[in-house]
């Protein structure tokens, strides 16, 4: 398998899930595989063959469905060419359901967020005089607005600045802005209670590769690597200059390595103050962030930095 196809395939299967999946637990997921589950709980049976454009890209829904898949929030429907539908288990729907009420909260959220990246030092109220304020599930009101910038001011991904009378003058993105985008969660999904405790690194093989120092073969075996919060602060600093170490040696684009450069010298110097489970929540975000962009050799050598369980 040449270079090309081994980075295809680690970038549209590798996944990290920093949640401990035990049954009826929430679920921290991104707002694409967010979005899905909001619609499909209003579909016949929760099954769709398909998600509309405006819900997710048709170039997004397969890692939307193998997200969900991977979650056991979707039924297995794929087929050797990549033909598949969106079935919800159970699980799924009892977690689609759950997302009845927060879901509004979300797109707001990410729609703030998109906006303050593309428009900063302006007012995130102006999105409702644009096509940004539609949504399948309504168009968003300026009480919703409003509401999600002030979560994000108050939560510290973004910078604001009020009038006397309330009105929003202007919002930015801090870096942990920057890093909660990158992400493409929605806070409560980042916020989950289970997304601190252990990190996980999964790569579904289909065919035989090589992925860090464990080589799999035949199609449906699985690798995961475990980061507990049990790992000693001596322990998180080696991998944090570990991680450093391969990302400025990978063939990432100059500008965003360097983003992720910083963000590791970020959590270094928190770290003391955070403590150990938000440094390795930092670094679990980071890596999610950096995966797809590393190109296959340094994903491989990052792969091989996580503990071995």
């Amino acid at each position: 398998m040449d270079e090309k196809e081994l980075k295809r395939k680690f970038h549209s299967l590798a996944r990290i899930n920093a949640s401990q999946q035990t049954e009826g637990d929430a679920v921290g997921i991104t707002f694409p595989a967010e979005r899905a589950l909001r619609w499909l709980i209003d579909q016949p049976k929760y099954q769709a063959s398909s998600l509309p454009e405006e819900v997710v890209p048709v170039k997004e829904q397969y890692f939307v469905y193998r997200e969900l898949l991977n979650l056991s929030l979707a039924q297995e429907t794929h087929d050797i060419d990549k033909n598949f539908s969106f079935w919800l288990t159970d699980r799924g729907a009892v977690e689609a359901n759950r997302l009845r009420n927060s879901y509004r909260y979300s797109v707001a959220q990410r729609k703030v967020l998109d906006w303050c990246r593309s428009h900063p030092n302006s007012s995130p109220e102006e999105i409702l005089q644009t096509s940004q304020a539609q949504d399948f599930s309504g168009i968003l009101t300026q009480a919703e607005v409003v509401q999600a910038a002030n979560e994000l001011n108050d939560k510290g991904y973004i910078d604001m600045r009020e009038a006397s009378g309330g009105f929003i003058l202007f919002a930015r993105l801090t870096s942990d802005g920057e890093q909660l985008y990158r992400q493409n969660m929605s806070i409560d999904q980042v916020n989950s209670p289970r997304g601190a405790s252990t990190m996980n690194i999964s790569a579904n093989n289909y065919g035989q590769q090589t992925i860090g120092n464990q080589t799999l073969g035949g199609q449906g075996h699985t690798v995961t690597a475990h980061l507990s919060i049990d790992q000693s602060s001596a322990d998180i600093n080696h991998l944090l200059e570990a991680v450093r170490e391969v990302i400025e040696k990978s063939d990432a684009p100059t500008e965003e390595k360097q983003d992720f450069v910083n963000e590791v010298a970020d959590i270094e110097k928190r770290k003391s103050k955070r403590g150990r489970e938000w440094a390795l929540r930092s670094l679990e975000l980071l890596v999610n962030s950096a995966l797809p962009i590393l190109g296959a050799e340094s994903a491989s050598a990052l792969m091989e930095l996580i503990p071995k369980n």
